[in-house]
């Protein structure tokens, strides 16, 4: 029979890691063939072993530092563990839902970022820094403009995440050139957040954008890293199209309008990229390379993790709906088990 573990609490309360114990247990317990050829990984199988790297990937661009917890889980995830009628993990899915992307560009005071952005930072190939165009932490606006803290205060460093984090992506089979676009697209967001704008009217009472050769250069940067045109890249941040009657007008943003635009597209911008990554999971986990077992006949364990109850000094309508979902499933909870209870004393 199918069985699902919900795993709950408040913030800080430990639910990421018991989640990351369950499906360590789970992973050994599945591996019944016990192949011992990897001493170093515990006996565990292809599957095994890449359903737990699924966690420092997660780690690092779902989780960051709150008031309250160093490594909070700042998107919920429901993980399914496929098993054969032997007991054998076959496969896994993950399933991802409100991912705070307000926190991309802003945080509360004393609090930090999404990790990778840290870790990212911490790259120690000259090249790489060079063609990514990697600076230190404090040089990010979407890093330090709120208060944010660059530190953890767990004694986790950013510079054995990131290690880490490049394992597993070699050990999920990434390529390259996933790798690549995948740091390229982080940088992206840091570079633009440094990108600002200005505007004046003219005689005829029209908006004009003024882009000075600073915030030029760091567009440019953000065009190459995305390998788009620039002026592309500029249309999208400061102008809209309407229509009227018909027709298609071009309309240049004024210079507050820009600046949420730019917040707008770097929200979006990483929030595509979890997905994608979220895509290339759950494609990489979806059955041993080296079995034809079919997936549809297996038995599932799921896995919620969902992040915990939270009160802010200013929360946003994310919070809101990360709250409410909280205490909802803590209600569904509860009331299963007050009803269990009941039909203890019924028979």
């Amino acid at each position: 029979y199918d069985q699902s573990i919900l795993i709950s609490g408040e913030s800080g309360a430990g639910k990421t890691e018991t989640t990351k114990i369950i499906m360590r247990f789970l992973a050994q317990i599945g591996n019944v063939k016990m192949n011992n050829e990897d001493g170093g990984n515990d006996s565990l199988g292809e599957v095994q072993r890449k359903v737990l790297q699924t966690n420092p990937i997660l780690d690092a661009i779902g989780n960051a530092r709150t008031v309250r917890n160093d490594n909070s889980s700042r998107f919920g995830k429901y993980v399914r563990l496929l098993f054969d009628h032997s007991g054998e993990l076959r496969g896994a899915s993950l399933n991802t839902f409100l991912l705070e992307t307000t926190r991309v560009v802003r945080q509360q005071a004393s609090e930090r970022n999404f990790h990778i952005f840290y870790m990212i930072c911490t790259e120690q190939d000259e090249q790489r820094r060079s063609q990514y165009h990697i600076k230190q932490p404090h040089s990010y606006d979407y890093l330090i403009l709120c208060g944010g803290a660059l530190d953890r205060r767990d004694g986790v460093r950013d510079d054995t995440l990131y290690t880490t984090f490049l394992r597993s992506l070699e050990v999920l089979g990434a390529k390259e050139k996933t790798v690549d676009g995948l740091l390229r697209t982080v940088m992206a967001v840091l570079t633009v957040g440094n990108s600002s704008f200005s505007t004046h009217t003219n005689s005829a009472g029209d908006v004009v954008m003024n882009i000075d050769a600073e915030n030029m250069t760091l567009l440019n940067q953000v065009s190459e890293l995305l390998g788009v045109e620039c002026d592309a890249l500029i249309r999208v941040l400061t102008t809209r199209s309407m229509t009227v009657n018909g027709e298609e007008f071009t309309v240049t943003l004024r210079e507050e309008q820009a600046a949420e635009m730019k917040d707008i597209f770097a929200k979006t911008l990483y929030r595509t990229m979890f997905e994608w990554m979220i895509g290339f999971l759950n494609g990489t986990l979806r059955q041993d390379s080296n079995s034809n077992y079919p997936i549809d006949t297996c038995g599932k364990i799921g896995l919620l993790d969902i992040f915990g109850f939270e009160c802010l000094q200013q929360n946003s309508l994310e919070q809101l709906l990360i709250n409410y979902a909280n205490e909802h499933l803590q209600q569904q909870y509860d009331a299963t088990m007050i009803e269990a209870e009941q039909l203890l004393y019924v028979e």
